[in-house]
């Protein structure tokens, strides 16, 4: 009799268990969907908007890329997904980082690990970070002083 009512409650546990566990999971597998969604459609625009400055067709860059045409139509399109490698190619190709054609970033240019900063430049930069906007333009006025720039500094952007 103890078995029968052990095996009951070691069958009510796991069903208990398992619409939790898929609950919990179901939850996330949709987080996860939805933003694989959102990095498929800025991939999508980012895509469009790179061929339009390049003024480039489909045709031309997926024989450059050596990508099927129907392939890169539907990166367009947003039913379909690059490969790591493809999505490599495209970023090296328009010379912008996987993050920017993402969407994860706006910083087109990719991190250049040629240019290293010693630990000068580095601590200027956490500096310049951690002040506010005003501040930061009036630290850059400084440096131009002293450098003996002129100090028709461009706005920001």
């Amino acid at each position: 009799m103890n078995k029968i009512r052990d095996l009951n409650n070691s069958v009510i546990f796991h069903i208990f268990f398992r619409k939790i566990f898929l609950s919990y999971h179901g939850f996330y597998g949709r987080v996860i969907l939805q933003k694989r969604n959102e990095y498929n459609m800025k991939l999508s625009s980012r895509l469009e908007n790179l061929l339009e400055e390049h003024n480039l067709t489909q045709k031309k860059l997926s024989t450059e890329l050596h990508i099927a045409p129907s392939t890169l139509n539907g990166y367009l399109r947003r039913n379909r997904e690059p490969d790591f490698a493809t999505l490599i190619k495209l970023a090296n190709y328009f010379q912008v980082s996987t993050d920017y054609l993402l969407g994860v970033t706006d910083i087109r240019r990719p991190y250049n690990p040629e240019k290293f900063y010693d630990d000068n430049e580095e601590d200027l930069l956490d500096t310049y970070r951690s002040l506010g906007p005003q501040e930061q333009i009036y630290l850059i006025k400084q440096a131009h002083i002293y450098c003996n720039h002129d100090l028709s500094f461009p706005q920001k952007k």
